[in-house]
């Protein structure tokens, strides 16, 4: 049984894409940055958040919190 409010689609721009790729494979960059690109590639391929939190090993709650931000403050920007 599905429950909560529908999951908007996160459609990205094949540039965007890449960009994300770019970063969730980076070594160098800010681990927070790249757990977020990895978080939004996943959820533009149409991953459930719950299956996001397992394979990224974070808890749901912060998986929902990092989903919910790539609207309001753009997929490139790192966590606070």
């Amino acid at each position: 049984m599905i429950t909560g409010r529908p999951k908007q689609p996160l459609v990205l721009k094949e540039e965007e894409r890449i960009q994300l790729k770019a970063i969730a494979d980076s070594r160098s960059l800010p681990h927070s940055l790249v757990m977020r690109a990895r978080l939004v590639l996943m959820a533009a391929e149409g991953v459930p958040n719950s299956t996001i939190a397992e394979k990224l090993n974070l808890s749901p709650k912060v998986s929902l919190q990092m989903a919910s931000a790539v609207p309001e403050t753009g997929a490139f920007r790192s966590s606070r």
